[in-house]
């Protein structure tokens, strides 16, 4: 696999653009995500640990994103005084702030600069940029959902911290989001204003339903561990603990309590309930993590409220979709999940019907109704991810042929190769055909298993 990749790269070979599925999110939106391709995706990968090696970069670890929240209010009480009290904050104000699409819009030539002046890789760098200038098919932008993104986008956002902190001085970072702790509401409107305006030159704005100005104590009693209070409760500041988005103190049934406080809110009735149509983006979050919950400790508490979270917070399908395998695999009723979900599947877009499709294949969802339904994909669904997912599930369930594999391989996206190719694993095809198919491409010889005998 190696050897072909430098092979494709040292004969000047033009790596493949990303093919963008629109993944949806909330209230209509979408995301773009690119589907690499599995050269492109190790090129990618090689090149970037090797410019960035030299570079100290975060891990976005729950220990610091601990830090993060936990920064304005440690800032607030900068002295070890175990007698002071929240009015004793030396902070008024916190501001919320993040960036909008962020990995959308990186600029190749901004990111480029970095590189070069960061790690004097120059010749490498600019290779790096090459690369994803072709993945991409423009000059700006990182595909979202790859480690080596992450990393770039570190050291771009980087770029906007340092004149931050040059500008505000007290700020802190946790990947785009960021806190900025200061006095007076005038001068939190100025020090969003600011970061606005060190956003700009990179390209960058702020995304206004999340950016927000919040009072300390509202900030403090957000995310301190405790019991929200009134009164002026003493603070000791440096035994102060935050949430974060684990539990890493509790067991199984502390877990599985906890996700099922978070399902009870979706039939409760009561002022607490969870309302799927406007859910808050902390609500959302609540809801990943009772099905992150539900799937690790194999409980089908959460298979209930599948279908209509499926239907209202589109956001969350590839967590649901990988619930649903698990489900499966632990015996419990997924199937009967799934038939509902394909019965309203004309309400979905086709990056959703394809994760459908994916858990029909994942599980075996193969009779003959269900395939049925998997056909009317395939050949009503555009080219594209949901064309390619179907392909594999109907070669599966028996329900296709060598000739139209082999045609896609030809006519559809060099992105989507790997699922045609591995479909064709799945088909009747004569020894000569597979060689053949093997032979015109060192990819499909590393994924389509020899004929017989060889």
């Amino acid at each position: 696999m190696a050897k072909w990749v430098r092979t494709r790269l040292e004969t000047g070979h033009r790596n493949a653009p990303g093919l963008v599925v629109d993944a949806r999110k909330a209230h209509q939106a979408f995301r773009p995500v690119p589907v690499v391709g599995i050269a492109e995706r190790i090129a990618f990968r090689a090149l970037t640990e090797w410019v960035v090696a030299d570079l100290e970069l975060t891990e976005r670890s729950p220990e610091e994103y601990r830090s993060f929240v936990a920064g304005p209010i440690q800032h607030a009480f900068p002295q070890e005084n175990l007698g002071m009290k929240l009015s004793d904050a030396q902070v008024e104000y916190v501001v919320h702030a993040d960036i909008a699409s962020y990995y959308q819009y990186v600029d190749h030539g901004v990111l480029l600069a970095e590189l070069e002046n960061r790690t004097g890789k120059v010749d490498a760098a600019r290779l790096l940029i090459e690369l994803l200038g072709e993945v991409q098919g423009t000059t700006y932008g990182l595909p979202q959902l790859l480690d080596p993104s992450d990393k770039l986008s570190e050291i771009y956002i980087q770029a906007l911290e340092r004149d931050v902190v040059r500008r505000l001085g007290a700020a802190w970072r946790y990947n785009d989001d960021f806190r900025l702790a200061v006095n007076g509401y005038g001068n939190a409107q100025q020090a969003l204003e600011e970061l606005s305006a060190a956003a700009r030159p990179l390209g960058l704005v702020l995304n206004d339903r999340k950016s927000m100005i919040l009072k300390f104590s509202t900030y403090f009693w957000r995310y301190a561990i405790g019991e929200a209070e009134e009164a002026d409760v003493e603070i000791n500041p440096t035994e102060i603990e935050v949430w974060v988005e684990d539990y890493p103190d509790l067991d199984s049934e502390g877990l599985l309590q906890t996700a099922g406080a978070t399902f009870d809110q979706l039939s409760s009735g009561d002022e607490f309930q969870i309302d799927l149509t406007n859910a808050s983006p902390d609500q959302v979050k609540d809801l990943r993590r009772a099905f992150n919950i539900a799937s690790r400790e194999q409980s089908p508490i959460g298979l209930p409220h599948v279908e209509q979270v499926f239907r209202f917070l589109p956001q969350l399908t590839p967590r649901l979709a990988d619930y649903l395998v698990t489900m499966h695999d632990a015996e419990r009723d997924a199937d009967s999940v799934w038939d509902a979900l394909v019965a309203r599947s004309g309400a979905f877009n086709t990056w959703q019907r394809a994760w459908l499709t994916y858990v029909a294949r994942r599980c075996a969802f193969l009779d003959t109704d269900r395939v049925t339904w998997i056909r009317g994909q395939f050949e009503d669904a555009p080219p594209g991810l949901l064309h390619a997912e179907a392909a594999i599930a109907l070669a599966l369930a028996g329900e296709m042929d060598f000739a139209t594999l082999d045609t896609a391989l030809r006519t559809q996206a060099e992105a989507l190769a790997p699922w045609y190719a591995i479909a064709i694993n799945h088909v009747t095809a004569t020894a000569e055909q597979r060689s053949a198919v093997r032979g015109s491409s060192r990819l499909y010889e590393l994924l389509i298993s020899p004929p017989a005998g060889k």
